[in-house]
């Protein structure tokens, strides 16, 4: 379990290597809802996904889990940017490749599980 929550967020933080402390705390992070009525795309700026985990420490989970700002549920989770197609997608629902990363589900390319 704990795998996941640390595979998750090197997900969210993925795309905002490389940056300065200030420049990566103002990137921004996808979030994907998984309530079937809404399934809304949204962005958080990495400064903004530390002040929620902070109000509601009581609601970590793994994988993190962050309200909708459309719905206003608990069914919000960090995306896997694919560096080949751009899709959004949620790594827990991904297939695993033979040698372990994530596959992506509109071009079946194989997207890093790590930070470079």
């Amino acid at each position: 379990m704990g795998v996941l929550a640390v595979a998750c967020v090197v997900a969210l933080v993925m795309s905002l290597t490389g940056r300065s402390g200030r420049q990566r705390l103002q990137s921004a992070a996808t979030l994907i809802c998984t309530n079937p009525q809404c399934l809304q795309k949204t962005e958080m700026t990495l400064a903004e996904i530390r002040t929620v985990k902070r109000a509601r420490p009581a609601h970590d989970s793994d994988p993190p889990i962050f309200e909708c700002p459309k719905c206003k549920q608990m069914t919000a989770y960090g995306a896997v940017i694919c560096p080949s197609c751009h899709l959004a997608f949620l790594p827990f629902k991904a297939r695993r490749t033979a040698s372990g990363q994530w596959e992506c589900p509109g071009c079946h390319a194989e997207v890093k599980t790590t930070a470079r």
